[in-house]
Parts: C-alpha cells; structure tokens; sequence
C-alpha cells in the first residue's frame, strides 16, 4: 500500500473541508497477497475534513493502471455538490509515502504520460551520478563565492571563462582551484585568447605580445607580498636588526605637564639586560655605546645605571668613560695618571691623591718658596705681601658672575637682572620706585612657566607659584596663575589652587578649611540623597543639604536635621 498525503486549500490559502472520491480505471489484480486481491472499478469515498489527506491505495504504477481522483464540497447532509473541484487520472507510485500534488497532472487528465514523466524527473534528480551526466553547460555568470555551483556550470572570472568538473556542489571554491574548475581557452564574449601567459621575467623585454591578465595579476601578487614585508610610515614595527641608510628624526609630541615628557627614542629592556645606543663606524666596528646597565633593579632605586663605553680601532672595548648611578646621581669616571695637568675631568681619588702632596692651609709651609702670614683686615691696602688666601678674603666680600650668593642687606639701583640661579643667605629686601612698578619680574616666553619656588635647606622643592605654560590664545586665555605642591622628596603632587586669568575663577584642588565667617551673596551646595540614619558617618560640623532636609553632624555619627517646606 502506498500512503498518499496532501493538503486541499482554496483559492486563499484556506482548509477546505469535503469529500475525495477515488475510482479504478481497470481492475487491478494484486498476487503479492494469499489469496490474490482483486481491486474492483466500485469507487471509495474518504472525507477529507480542513483540508487533510491521509489515505491508503494499492501502488498501480507497475499494472500500469490509473485512478480517477476527485474532490467535491458536500452539503449539510454530507452530499457531494456538482461539479468535482479537481478531476483527474494519475498512477499512484510504488513507493511510499506520496504527495498528492505529485500526482495532480500538468494537463492531461484521462492519460498517464505526464504522471510518469515526473516519475521519470524524480528519478533523475534522486541519483547525481544519473542527473550529472544529463545537460550543460549551464551559464551562470559571474562566479559568485556566496552560490552553490555543481557539474557543468559555467562562470566568467578575471575575464576567463571557467565549467565545474566537480560531481559534488562547491560553494566558495576559487575558479583558479584546478581541482574543481577548469579554465576554458575563451574570452568571455567567445573569442580565443589571445593574450600571452608567460609570468614576468626577462622575457617580457622588446617583446611584442600582449600579457594576459592572469601574468599580470601573478606579478601584482608578488609585489603585494612584497609589501606585506615593508613597515608603515605611521608608527611603524620592525623586526631583527633595522638599518638606516640616512639621518633618522623623531618629532615626539610636547608637553608642560610636571614629571611627563615624551620620548623621541625609547630603548626598553628587561631588568638586568641593557638598553644600547652603539655608534659605529661606516664598516660596522664598535666606537662608543650609551647604555643601560645590566645591573639588576632591586628596588630603592638602584641598578639599571648609565654608562658611556669606548671601543678601540678594532671595535674592541676600552673600558668606561662615565659612570651615573641611578640611585643617588653619583657620576664615576676614571682616575686620570697623577702627572695628568691637561683640562680633563678627575675624580675625587685623583683630586685627594693631589692633596696629599700639599701643605694644609693652616700655617702652611711650601719648600722652595717664602712664606707669608695673610693680614687679619681683608681690606689692608699696604704695601705688605698679599697671600692668596688674603686676595680670597678680599674676594669673599664680592659676588661672582656665575651664580651669585649674597649676604645681608644688598641693594641694588636700576632694574637688575639675573641670568642664572642666584641665592640669597639673608632677607631680600626689594623696594621699587614708582607706584605699579615691580618688585621682582620674571619673565619667560609664551608656552612656558615663570617660577617662585620655594624650598627646604636641602633645595628640596615643597610649594612652587607659577604662571602656567597653557598657551595664550588670545581673549586673555592662558598663562594663569597656580601653586604646586610637592612631597618630602621633592616630587610634584599636584596644583593647590589655581586662577583663571580669563575670567578670575578660583579653582581649588581639595576641601576648603575657613578660619571665621564666610561671607557671601549665595552659596551653591550639591544636592545628597537624605540620611537613612542618624547614626550615619559623620564628623562633628558636617552639613550636608537633600531635596527634604538639612542635616547637621552635632558629634561623631551623631546626626540632627531641619525638615524643608515650602514658601
């Protein structure tokens, strides 16, 4: 028995509730069973209710005898109505199940050719190795990654024409894949192709043939790769050794922000392994490296030195020239001979060394040469011997060029400069002539500070009043006033307050303690959400305002409020 499902709907897609009357054309005769059936021509009626078919007839397909099907609406005594809504004759396939639109013919209905027709479709398309060898080429157009292409189709692509030769349905596969496709010797439009294939070489010099576009694209691929291996002129990345043909220049971005610059070359390593900056000579030899030591950081500063090596002819280390120790700034550089009296530097070995050999300068006695008590006046102008330690007395009482020192009260007439740093061991006393005139004036340009500092004994800083180094951009914007504050250790901790030159505005950096009265027009307080308790934390004057009260901390966590009203 074969099981012959469907469903019956209107002309709207709507269930269709009646009645299919199923008729033999011939008797059919089935011998599979003991005793043999015999289907007679008597028709059966089956009610179809919402449209539902769910029946049972005995396969017909190998008899090669038809039933009549037909489908007619009933009235409300379950009669059929004139005429049938369908009519037809199929076979009813040997197999199971079957749809019942598989079996609605095309256009006969008293012949069973177009039944057996799409019998005769259905079996090709359910074998591929049968429906594969059945047609094409099949056009396709452009090759699409996103179709599914099988046998025979045919694609355009790079301007070449290319059939599938694969059995089974390729999605996503490139024309160029020998494996799936293969190249037709046509130009899209059916012309042969004219153009030659020879990748690029040598052979391409003087040569009076047209390339194909395949050479072409090859060669473009290679330079592709190519470039892949080039670094970006934005931010670029290398790798391995990079060389530099020509003079390297880096534009880091500037900043004025205390303790923050950026770097035009940042050389990083880890701690114990150096960070070097070689100079070489045009053949690659070694004359002097910057580095960072591979002395390990352990904290407190120390490790991670700054050394400045020397290298011989042969790119063979010298030794050291200069030492800084990263902890305390010590510089270290080697002991000069004894007998040395050129202008280089020394260190403190070699200058104790030199002084071992002198006389002290209490009473001193020199050998070979007259001795001479300095006058107790600095200012004895007599015609006796000036030692030099009487001309350094003498000199004691005059500032220097070059980072002067002053004592007691100084005075100075005019307007002053001073270049350089200049210290004072007593009171300055300034007092300008004229009505507005300054008392001190330190200038410095656009873009830069003008420093007050103040500091501890030990030139440690701890408060600095500046003109800011934001920029002046016109209406009166820029250079604002500030004060900084900084740790024991002389390291920047942020700004106090500051004053917008703009427009006066007063800004402060933390809370705000009023020794007295603070008078003012209004006072503008952020709103909080109200106290869930009266115990909150709180310390002793705290107010705090919200929509509905105004509380009042009386001790610690200890809370009283004023309810709001209206007015």
């Amino acid at each position: 028995m074969s099981q012959i499902l469907g469903t019956f709907l209107d002309s709207g897609g709507n269930p269709i509730t009646g009645k299919l009357r199923v008729t033999l054309s011939g008797t059919l005769v089935e011998v599979s069973a003991t005793p043999d059936s015999i289907y007679l021509i008597e028709p059966s009626v089956f009610t179809i209710t919402n449209g539902v078919v769910d029946i049972n007839l005995d396969e017909s397909e190998t008899k090669k005898i038809t039933y009549r099907f037909e489908f007619f609406k009933t009235d409300g005594d379950g009669n059929l109505i004139e005429p049938a809504l369908l009519d037809f004759y199929a076979l009813v396939p040997n197999s199971t199940p079957v749809q019942f639109a598989n079996l609605v013919p095309t256009g006969m209905v008293n012949d069973v050719l177009d039944t057996g027709a799409l019998r005769i479709a259905q079996l090709i398309a359910a074998d591929p190795n049968l429906s594969s060898t059945i047609g094409g080429p099949f056009p396709r157009g452009d090759w699409n990654e996103a179709v599914t292409y099988r046998y025979r189709d045919l694609v355009t692509y790079l301007n070449r024409a290319y059939i599938s030769r694969s059995f089974t349905p390729i999605t996503g596969v490139l024309p160029t894949n020998n494996a799936y496709w293969m190249q037709l010797p046509i130009e899209p439009n059916g012309s042969l192709i004219l153009g030659d294939a020879t990748p690029y070489g040598p052979s391409w010099s003087n040569s009076g043939l047209a390339t194909s576009q395949n050479a072409v694209y090859t060669k473009i691929e290679s330079v592709l790769n190519d470039i892949t291996l080039k670094a970006n002129i934005n931010s670029p990345t290398f790798s391995g050794v990079a060389n530099f043909n020509n003079t390297l220049r880096t534009r880091p971005l500037s900043t004025g922000t205390p303790g923050l610059f950026n770097p035009g070359l940042d050389i990083q390593s880890a701690s114990g392994a150096r960070s070097v900056i070689r100079f070489s000579n045009n053949t690659g030899l070694a004359r002097w490296e910057i580095f960072k030591s591979e002395q390990t950081e352990t904290g407190g500063n120390a490790g991670s030195n700054l050394t400045i090596n020397a290298y011989d002819d042969s790119g063979n280390l010298i030794g050291y020239c200069i030492s800084i120790n990263r902890f305390d700034r010590s510089i270290y550089i080697p002991t000069p001979p004894g007998t040395d009296n050129t202008g280089r530097v020394v260190n403190s070995i070699w200058v104790n060394n030199k002084l071992s050999t002198l006389a002290p300068l209490a009473s001193p006695t020199f050998t070979g040469a007259p001795k001479s008590t300095t006058p107790s006046d600095p200012f004895d102008n007599t015609t006796r011997i000036a030692t030099t330690a009487h001309v350094r007395n003498i000199l004691n009482f005059y500032a220097p060029n070059t980072s002067p020192v002053f004592y007691g009260s100084s005075t100075f007439t005019g307007v002053t400069t001073f270049n350089n740093s200049t210290v004072f061991s007593t009171t300055l006393n300034i007092k300008p002539s004229g009505t507005y005139t300054p008392g001190i004036d330190i200038q410095s340009a656009n873009g830069s500070r003008s420093n007050i500092r103040l500091s501890n004994s030990s030139g440690l800083t701890r408060w600095e009043l500046f003109k800011t180094e934001d920029l002046e951009s016109g209406s009166n914007t820029g250079s604002n006033l500030a004060i900084s504050r900084y740790d024991d250790a002389g390291n920047y901790l942020g700004f106090a307050f500051s004053i917008d030159r703009n427009n006066g505005r007063i800004t402060l950096n933390s809370n705000t303690t009023v020794n007295g009265q603070l008078s003012c027009t209004s006072l503008n307080n952020t709103l909080t959400s109200d106290l869930g308790s009266s115990t909150a934390t709180g310390n002793p004057g705290d107010i705090r305002i919200s929509p509905n009260f105004i509380h009042v901390c009386v001790a610690t966590n200890l809370w009283r409020r004023v309810a709001l009203s209206s007015f």
